[in-house]
């Protein structure tokens, strides 16, 4: 019984060792190249939160790569892991899609700022001063001073005017 739990961890321990070194080949590989991306980004002044979102990408998909490779490195069958990663990103997919549209609508009113923070706006029916502008949605502050948040598939989806003499914010 002993000779063979040797033998297993004899014959398991370099795999262990090599998926282990992966990861952390992997780790640092991520930091360097979220690094690099980070001025590469400053660099070409794209917006702040664009840049912090497609460094964490950059990082979670280098990660995520470095931990399949060493599970395949280890000996485990990661065939069955990557359709069952894609079924279940299927299935997310589906329930966070209106989520995952106000995401993409988000990038859209970033790269090509229809608007700016302070813009007095009309969008879908309700205007305001834009307050801030995030990844899912756009807050619009109105004259009597009540917030109004629009998901970011309603902006982008929609009419902007941009009022180019917009009313005082004193109101």
């Amino acid at each position: 019984m002993e000779k063979k739990i040797f033998s297993l961890a004899l014959e398991y321990l370099p795999k262990i060792m090599g998926g282990v070194i992966i990861v952390i080949v992997g780790w640092v590989l991520s930091l360097v190249l979220s690094k690099v991306a980070k001025r590469i980004l400053h660099r070409a002044n794209i917006d702040p939160l664009v840049s912090r979102y497609s460094i964490q990408t950059v990082r979670a998909g280098i990660m995520a790569i470095g931990i399949i490779i060493a599970l395949s490195k280890i000996g485990i069958n990661i065939g069955p892991f990557l359709v069952g990663l894609g079924a279940g990103g299927l299935v997310v997919g589906f329930a966070v899609r209106d989520i995952l549209s106000d995401f993409a609508n988000g990038v859209m009113i970033l790269l090509y700022r229809p608007f700016r923070k302070d813009d007095y706006v009309k969008i879908g029916g309700v205007e305001g001063f834009v307050s801030e502008i995030t990844i899912v949605n756009t807050r619009l502050k109105t004259i009597d001073k009540n917030e109004i948040l629009v998901p970011n598939k309603n902006v982008w989806g929609q009419v902007i005017i941009k009022y180019l003499n917009p009313p005082s914010k004193e109101g």
